[in-house]
């Protein structure tokens, strides 16, 4: 864990940055934006409100911004673990697969036993086509938090890609078992089925997906067949709390 953020002795830059902290947690991304730039103009290294305003920016989608953002932090606190993570989302819904896994990897220096990062690690390597390495992430992921129905999801997608079938179908039971409403997980268990040879458990598994579509469509972004979806990528939330 990252033992410091270099703290403001000006309390209305404190101010400021306590502001747009409630702003983020509201979700009002742009004009938490707006108050981190005010309160950066009058300290501009500012090591919280730089990395507040990143992550605002990345969660606007303004990646590139957002990594400038993070760059110029981590240079003044640079084993602050959640940032050089959420640095690597940025760089990964830009495509820079290997430079994700890097900053992935620096925050895994910091705290090794985040079960988030090393899902993130390897669903980048998923991206990256690397689908072993992605499997030896999603098992580190697993071992330290055995429920978490994301990685059991994601690992299963690489046994696909590796036509490791049966294993494949395994982790699909595995990750419903902990989250029965991840559609699709159920769309991904019909495709094993399917390419099994069991065409009516394949076809219940479908039909359930498109219950579950159907009945939240706004969970995923990202579209079935893709095999890792980056969009189903895991974010850390940064307070000072976890700082």
């Amino acid at each position: 864990m990252p033992n410091f953020i270099i703290k403001t002795t000006k309390p209305k830059v404190e101010f400021l940055v306590h502001q747009g902290i409630h702003q983020v947690k509201t979700e009002k991304y742009a004009a938490a934006i707006a108050t981190f730039t005010r309160a950066l103009m009058y300290e501009p290294d500012y090591s919280e409100a730089l990395f507040q305003r990143a992550f605002a920016l990345g969660s606007l989608g303004q990646h590139a911004d957002a990594i400038i953002d993070f760059d110029r932090a981590l240079t003044i606190c640079p084993d602050t673990y959640w940032a050089w993570h959420n640095r690597g989302i940025s760089l990964g819904k830009l495509k820079r697969y290997i430079e994700a896994i890097n900053s992935f990897e620096r925050a895994l220096e910091f705290n090794p036993d985040s079960s988030v990062v090393w899902h993130n690690h390897g669903v980048t390597w998923s991206n990256c086509g690397i689908f072993e390495k992605a499997i030896a992430s999603f098992d580190r992921a697993l071992q330290l938090q055995p429920n978490a129905y994301w990685a059991w999801h994601h690992r299963g997608t690489a046994l696909r890609q590796l036509q490791r079938l049966e294993e494949a179908l395994n982790n699909f039971d595995r990750s419903i078992e902990f989250n029965p409403d991840h559609f699709l997980t159920w769309y991904y268990r019909g495709l094993t089925l399917n390419d099994l040879g069991k065409y009516k458990s394949a076809v219940a598994s479908f039909q359930k997906a498109k219950e579950l579509a159907n009945a939240t469509p706004t969970i995923f972004t990202c579209q079935p067949g893709e095999s890792s979806p980056i969009a189903d990528i895991k974010i850390i939330p940064h307070s000072r709390s976890n700082s």
